[in-house]
């Protein structure tokens, strides 16, 4: 079973991932702070998170760490560091977005966490509701979704809240 740490001080970016990833073999958990984190396969930084509440003590440890571009790692002890937003040197970023779906710019090879291996590419998305949210949480969710190993359209419909 694969963890994935949110680390977010509401909880409405989790309950939206929870539910897309249900029927999947994850248990995805909370944490409002860096203090508050064990080592675990992904952990995500949510949108709209400008800085990660981190005293300078333990670093929170995890093989992949997806976070808003332009923000800083240094609270984390990460084996790749990949990073969402709407700038091109962000890893995942969005290529054109349209009312009923999105596509998503990988700009540069994942590494999933069971191991595989997703090439630079473009991947249209279902991203009904879309409009009710914003592109940061669009890539947020998919992106966690795919550093999992899961199609995003398989999981179901991405919906920012």
């Amino acid at each position: 079973m694969t963890e994935l740490t949110i680390i977010e001080d509401g909880q409405s970016f989790t309950a939206q991932l929870r539910k897309q990833v249900a029927s999947c073999d994850v248990t995805v958990r909370r944490i409002p702070t860096v203090t508050d984190a064990r080592e675990t396969d992904i952990a995500v930084v949510s949108p709209g998170c400008k800085a990660v509440p981190f005293d300078g003590g333990s670093k929170l440890r995890c093989k992949i760490l997806l976070i808003p571009g332009g923000l800083q790692a240094g609270f984390a002890d990460a084996g790749c560091v990949v990073t969402y937003g709407m700038s091109a040197k962000d890893t995942i970023t969005l290529s054109s977005i349209g009312e009923d779906n999105c596509v998503l710019a990988l700009q540069r090879e994942l590494v999933t966490a069971p191991g595989g291996v997703l090439d630079r590419q473009e991947i249209k998305v279902n991203a009904v509701g879309a409009g009710a949210g914003s592109a940061d949480e669009l890539l947020a969710a998919s992106g966690a979704i795919l550093l999992l190993g899961l199609d995003p359209n398989e999981v179901g419909v991405i919906a920012a809240t």
